[in-house]
């Protein structure tokens, strides 16, 4: 079993790095073409939409793969919560009509939606545990993003028509996702218009606990936001995303993990090896930061200038900081794997929450005065809290999480 996880995680951390990788050419290209200011924009869409899409959420992708039996639950399941995010998505369009809100928030608006429509579709092929073509429409997407930088080539356009155009793809990917699904699913569908109340009990569970999280990365963003010019914005968005590399092996990771835990959560010899192969790709992980680590604190000014441009330099110290901190967070975002197929979160409530809080603290004294460095330190010190408090509070060993291929007994 664990052989299986890590061999799934490779596949899809290859693929996953080949769309981030496609996803850095088109944001970095991007950058080439728009001012520092329009970028910030960008960002805004970026960083606001992805929140915005855990808001409107209800942790309903979660509910489908604890819920759902086999194949046939969750197609009747989806059509629900397709309906349900259909009508929401019609709701604050209706709304909009009626109240004066700048062009940026409703795309933003419509983006979270159409992000979650997205992620309950590609849940099928989790469901089903086939990871490879989880990992094929990572792919898909990046590609369609990108394809966006040959109608900038090939006339100037606005930002606003940019991300346009960047939300009309994700719908299209969307439509397409949802046609190869139909195409092979043979049974009779049924459509019930109705959701269990312990699908949302339990989505709430999952989605309050991903919000509260998210806010240890969002805060920093709404400071920064606050406190400083926009251009800033665009600054600290580059250091976000290039840190959060590291966190595409654990996130992918734990899409394959979580499914199998569910489903191995009753057998004891099963879930022995899974929780060792989680311990194995933790420890991996630590290896690759700090390789990272030292590959950017040498080449990392050549690496920002090859990506962006040279006003993008500010970044340097703050992904530094960033990259330091990753580890606490990458605790955290496996071992949330085994507490919540465990339906356990109160460790995941503390432990996030006191993070959470003093980031926030920390962001209102270091920000006005040390700006995004400032912001980026807080982040640091607040991934580590996270990931130990949740060790503290599950009683798991900090060893087996960074060290373990060099121990022989857990």
């Amino acid at each position: 079993m664990d052989k299986n996880i890590i061999g799934s995680s490779k596949i899809n951390i290859i693929a996953k790095f080949f769309s981030l990788g496609i996803i850095f050419l088109f944001q970095s290209l991007l950058s080439k073409y728009i001012s520092v200011e329009d970028y910030s924009k960008f960002s805004k869409l970026l960083v606001y939409g992805n929140y915005g899409s855990l808001l409107f959420s209800f942790g309903l992708s979660a509910s489908l793969l604890f819920f759902s039996k086999n194949e046939k639950d969750f197609i009747t399941n989806y059509i629900n919560i397709v309906f349900l995010y259909t009508f929401i998505l019609i709701l604050g369009i209706v709304t909009c009509l009626f109240i004066d809100i700048d062009v940026i928030n409703k795309y933003i608006f419509t983006l979270s939606i159409v992000l979650n429509l997205i992620t309950i579709s590609l849940a099928y092929y989790q469901i089903n545990h086939d990871f490879i073509k989880f990992a094929f429409w990572g792919l898909i997407q990046s590609l369609l993003i990108l394809s966006i930088m040959l109608i900038i080539l090939i006339r100037k356009i606005t930002i606003e028509e940019i991300i346009f155009i960047y939300i009309s793809i994700h719908i299209i990917y969307f439509v397409i996702i949802v046609y190869n699904i139909f195409k092979t699913y043979k049974d009779k569908i049924y459509f019930k218009i109705n959701i269990d109340i312990e699908y949302i009990k339990y989505g709430i569970k999952t989605v309050f606990l991903m919000i509260i999280s998210q806010f240890i990365y969002i805060s920093d963003y709404l400071l920064i936001d606050h406190y400083l010019q926009d251009i800033y914005l665009s600054y600290y968005f580059i250091a976000m995303i290039i840190s959060k590399i590291i966190f595409v092996i654990a996130d992918t990771s734990g899409h394959i993990i979580y499914p199998i835990l569910v489903t191995n959560k009753n057998d004891s010899d099963n879930i022995q090896h899974i929780y060792e192969a989680i311990y194995l790709i933790s420890s991996s992980i630590f290896f690759i930061i700090i390789m990272i680590f030292i590959i950017f604190y040498i080449y990392g000014n050549y690496i920002i200038q090859f990506l962006y441009t040279d006003n993008y330099l500010v970044a340097y110290n703050p992904i530094l900081m960033l990259i330091l901190g990753t580890q606490g967070m990458i605790i955290y975002k496996l071992l949330s794997r085994k507490l919540a197929a465990n339906n356990n979160w109160r460790p995941l409530y503390i432990s996030v929450s006191i993070a959470a809080i003093n980031n926030i603290f920390f962001n209102f004294i270091l920000v006005p005065k040390y700006g995004i460095s400032g912001a980026a330190f807080s982040s640091m010190i607040s991934f580590w809290i996270c990931g130990g408090m949740l060790l503290f509070f599950s009683k798991e060993n900090l060893f087996n999480y960074l060290f373990f291929p060099l121990r022989e007994k857990i």
